[in-house]
């Protein structure tokens, strides 16, 4: 009994964390191309001169960003930790977190690249398949969370991985990746989000783990 509970507690924190770390990725994504932060370059500065490096350089920048981002999805992984035991918070980790994890990196990719326009030579596919395609997998996604006994198998998982395929094409910037391979943590946490709630949902999905979850 008390190895059960362990284990579903491991997913739920799994789930919580994930979802907060992906959460925040994006946020910071979409402030640092609206250049909303002062605070990054000052950060990145003081650690290129506490490393000796250029004041410009990049390594310095990705450590900025992911301690902000470290920061961020840690205060929101708190919030959820304080209010995990309330109705509304459990409900929202079971029927919207998923969803939100599975547009969340499309809708801001779309956002930004309104506001500031692709260069050419970047993939750029029509806007409303773009929106067909995320209304689709937004279907599935409530489509499983509706099952009485959902089934986590590797056709679901396959495509999960090729909407995300798809989108980090989209945000790295189709065969240009291999300037800036370290923001494929943008899709993989993505992806990793959802397959943390899809497993936190096929746990829920058994009447004896709900207490177990709780």
């Amino acid at each position: 009994m008390d190895i059960g509970l362990s284990q579903n507690s491991h997913y739920k924190y799994l789930h919580e964390f994930l979802f907060s770390l992906n959460i925040a990725l994006v946020i910071r994504w979409k402030s640092a191309a609206a250049s909303l932060s002062p605070l990054e370059p000052t950060l990145q500065f003081r650690i290129n001169g506490a490393l000796h490096l250029q004041p410009n350089s990049h390594f310095g920048g990705y450590a900025a960003f992911f301690a902000i981002v470290l920061v961020v999805a840690l205060s929101i992984f708190t919030v959820l930790r304080l209010f995990s035991r309330t109705l509304l918070a459990k409900e929202a980790l079971r029927s919207i977190a998923g969803p939100v994890s599975l547009v969340a990196l499309p809708a801001c990719w779309l956002y930004v690249t309104y506001l500031l326009p692709l260069p050419r030579g970047l993939p750029n596919p029509p806007r409303a398949g773009l929106f067909i395609e995320l209304a689709a997998a937004t279907v599935c996604a409530v489509l499983y969370l509706w099952e009485k006994r959902p089934f986590l198998g590797w056709k679901r998982i396959s495509l999960l991985l090729l909407h995300f395929c798809f989108w980090g094409w989209l945000f790295l910037g189709g065969f240009y990746f291999w300037r800036s391979p370290i923001q494929l943590i943008f899709p993989l946490a993505g992806f990793c989000s959802c397959l943390a709630w899809a497993k936190y949902v096929v746990e829920l999905s058994d009447p004896g783990d709900r207490l177990a979850l709780a």
